[in-house]
């Protein structure tokens, strides 16, 4: 999932000349808000694509937040296309969170909140997004049920890391 991650940066560092401090605050959460405002394959989608990819580029650049990818996110079994509109709604949606709550690294909070959101954009897709049973599971969960899970996996990931 990081070189996921890595590879978009890369495309965005290379498809953008701007800047991480030429943006503010309020212009990256309103990209971010655009990015989780348009659903997935209506015909605005296309727009959205610069906006996702000013995001990555601001994300890399930047020293005022650091984003955790980990196994939460529910990439599993998603194709390509799938994979990368949920990976981008979970970016834009942690991004956002970080800037409006002024936490400078990801946390079992933003990751819960974060994914309740990316699960709301996938709602939001009409059936666009072809989901995985994975998704749809944890669409189907309560938010307790929710909360539980991305603690687990959030836990198992910072003892892997610590290993």
């Amino acid at each position: 999932m990081k070189k996921i991650f890595v590879i978009f940066a890369l495309i965005a560092a290379i498809a953008l000349p701007s800047h991480a401090q030429d943006y503010t605050r309020e212009r990256i959460i309103a990209l971010c808000d655009k990015v989780l405002n348009t659903p997935y394959g209506s015909k605005d989608y296309k727009d959205t694509k610069a906006a996702y990819t000013t995001l990555i580029r601001w994300a890399a650049e930047t020293d005022e937040i650091k984003i955790e990818i980990g196994p939460w996110i529910p990439l599993e079994g998603l194709g390509n296309e799938d994979g990368a509109a949920i990976l981008g709604a979970y970016l834009a949606a942690e991004i956002k969170y970080l800037l409006v709550h002024k936490q400078k690294d990801s946390s079992l909070e933003s990751a819960q909140a974060t994914l309740r959101e990316t699960l709301g954009y996938y709602r939001s897709a009409n059936g666009n997004i072809k989901a995985s049973k994975l998704l749809k599971d944890l669409d189907k969960m309560s938010e307790d049920e929710l909360n539980s899970y991305v603690a687990q996996k959030f836990n198992a990931n910072r003892s892997d890391d610590e290993q």
